[in-house]
């Protein structure tokens, strides 16, 4: 879901998944499907004549742009076949960054981000959709980027120093939440 011009599909090609994608922009369904990859055009529900045939389904940094998660994730899990499993990446609202930087927090980004998560809430949606074992991982190497990206937009809007430090101590909860789960 949002596989945009299709990177990531063609990555999980060269692994050996047989992968297709979606996404809203035309232009980058265009390129992927110059690519040779199976890509429709809309949202996740372009490939509702196929119910329950994808071992898994990936929604990464896709779920704060859509105005209704719940029918989206409601959708993957009518994609997957029994056992398919779901990954979810999205912006933490609880993230530490968020709290030191507020209103120039990189993963606000709005107005594009129209829905952000706390781990609880997307559990629970998760939960809600019939989605089970959920877990949270925690891949490492963000924090910096989120830091740094932060920082320069509190410099530019007049909020903060350009001598803030480009880290901060990460403890506590991820600056993301990568979730995977699975359709009983």
């Amino acid at each position: 879901m949002g596989c945009g011009s299709g990177h990531w599909l063609g990555q999980a090609a060269a692994a050996g998944w047989d992968g297709c994608g979606v996404d809203t922009d035309p232009v980058a369904v265009t390129k992927a499907r110059a690519a040779g990859l199976d890509v429709r055009l809309g949202p996740i529900e372009a490939w509702s004549d196929d119910p329950c045939s994808f071992d898994a389904v990936t929604i990464s940094h896709v779920i704060e742009h859509v105005s209704d998660p719940a029918a989206l994730l409601k959708q993957a899990f009518l994609l997957l076949r029994p056992g398919g499993s779901l990954y979810i990446d999205t912006p933490n609202i609880d993230a530490p960054t968020h709290s030191e930087f507020g209103r120039s927090w990189r993963g606000l980004e709005a107005p594009r981000h129209l829905v952000l998560f706390s781990e609880r809430c997307l559990i629970g949606l998760l939960t809600q959709q019939g989605f089970v074992d959920i877990a949270r991982h925690c891949p490492p190497g963000i924090e910096t980027f989120l830091v740094e990206a932060s920082r320069q937009i509190q410099v530019l809007d007049g909020s903060g120093s350009a001598r803030r430090p480009a880290t901060l101590p990460i403890h506590g909860a991820p600056e993301f939440l990568t979730l995977t789960c699975y359709r009983p």
